[in-house]
């Protein structure tokens, strides 16, 4: 299996780029910001080395002291007083250089944790070379997974994500990706890297010797997740992101780190400047970041109206973020227009998203007939565990979408869901998506 136009990777393209096989180091970073050029720094690290036939051989993470505030804990789960005590970059830099070292850096988006790893070791005096690089997020669209963000690669491929933004969990998870990735393609990672540092895959850079071996802190099972405030957009972006807006692979390593900014309903000018700081290290031009922005409330809007309604305050909330993405209100306001006259059916406006391995529950009675009669639940039920869904006999924080014949429905599982931010979709709106 190839990987599509966009690699055009031939058999063997790796063959003449060194002998050995090399290891594989997938990384991944919390943050406390988006740009490392405003100060941003690395709270907390993981690294999770694979031999090049995907053994685990070792694995790494600590918390770090940021020496500045820790940012979204909200995100990350981390506070201040879980790295009070963490070492400093400069003390894990040795143990880091030495999992990095003769290895294929790997991470989803890889740009994003490349440039803060790359600007930790500029602040010590060292300037790394963090080729040759993999990005599974860039492979996981050029072997048609619809999917964006990590936790939705993880779910199309029935891949285990219980703790996201916890850094060794993700680390673990891409780990498991490239794999099943690969496998997919039928491609060693070598080929794939071959691929994407157009044909050099040797390590042509040296890490620096540093101390290791140096103490770390990792998270304790006491260190409580504070959960975003569940709201309508952050569940719209949540499903943007899984349903994917496909582009070229510039924009959709931006837009996943849009994912990122707008899941708390909330942009900062810290996140603005981290945006503009991404764009800029993509060679994005002015008209591709605002087509970006475009696309991207088109998509929350189609979104908005998949349950085939609109309520009375999501254009206001769609306009808020066609706002703080630089949108004129007029050209938001035709975007919901536009997805209006499409009458709510999603596939007029963006290709369908897949319900393949969604949690469903249902609630009231069903408006679809059979044989002149209302629709068993049990049938209900028979019907969407035949098309892959799980279906669940009540509403959790873990449910992924509640059926009803009223979207308005009052029910005290429709109470539950939109207090959990769970999608409430209408029955009819359920049955097309099905059988799409």
């Amino acid at each position: 299996m190839g990987l599509g136009r966009e690699w055009a990777l031939g058999k063997g393209s790796g063959d003449a780029v060194g002998a050995a096989d090399l290891d594989i180091a997938v990384v991944d970073v919390e943050t406390t910001g988006f740009s490392p050029r405003h100060h941003d720094r690395v709270v907390e690290i993981a690294i999770v080395r694979l031999s090049a036939q995907g053994e685990r051989l070792d694995e790494y993470e600590s918390l770090v002291n940021p020496e500045r505030d820790v940012g979204p804990t909200h995100v990350h789960g981390i506070t201040a007083r879980d790295v009070r005590d963490a070492p400093t970059f400069s003390e894990v830099a040795g143990d880091v250089a030495a999992r990095l070292q003769g290895a294929i850096f790997v991470a989803h988006n890889v740009g994003f944790d490349s440039r803060f790893l790359a600007a930790e070791y500029a602040r010590l005096g060292h300037e790394v070379d963090l080729t040759p690089r993999l990005c599974t997020m860039r492979l996981a669209g050029a072997t048609g997974l619809a999917a964006r963000s990590l936790d939705a690669c993880c779910a199309e491929c029935g891949i285990s994500l219980a703790d996201h933004h916890a850094a060794l969990c993700d680390a673990r998870a891409e780990a498991e990706l490239l794999l099943t990735l690969l496998r997919r393609c039928d491609l060693s990672a070598r080929d794939a890297a071959a691929e994407f540092n157009g044909g050099q895959v040797a390590p042509a850079f040296a890490w620096p010797s540093l101390p290791s071996g140096a103490r770390r802190l990792t998270r304790r099972e006491s260190t409580a997740r504070c959960e975003a405030a569940s709201s309508y957009v952050a569940e719209l972006v949540r499903r943007v992101s899984a349903a994917g807006l496909g582009g070229a692979a510039e924009t959709v390593a931006y837009t996943e780190l849009l994912d990122r900014v707008l899941e708390d309903h909330i942009v900062t000018r810290e996140e603005i400047d981290g945006l503009h700081d991404m764009a800029l290290s993509l060679g994005m031009t002015a008209e591709q970041v605002f087509d970006a922005h475009r696309r991207y409330v088109e998509a929350l809007a189609t979104m908005a109206w998949s349950d085939g309604i609109l309520t009375n305050q999501e254009p206001s909330d769609l306009r808020h973020v066609g706002a703080l993405l630089g949108l004129e209100v007029e050209a938001t306001q035709a975007i919901i227009d536009a997805c209006a006259e499409c009458g709510g059916a999603t596939q007029d406006c963006m290709p369908t998203q897949s319900l393949a391995g969604c949690s469903v529950c249902f609630t009231g009675q069903l408006a679809r007939t059979v044989d002149g009669l209302p629709m068993e639940r049990s049938q209900a039920e028979e019907l969407a565990r035949s098309a892959g869904l799980a279906v669940k006999s009540g509403v959790s924080k873990k449910l992924d979408i509640l059926v009803c014949a009223d979207p308005h429905s009052l029910s005290a599982k429709a109470r539950k869901a939109r207090d959990y931010g769970v999608r409430v979709m209408a029955e009819e709106a359920f049955w097309r998506a099905l059988a799409a």
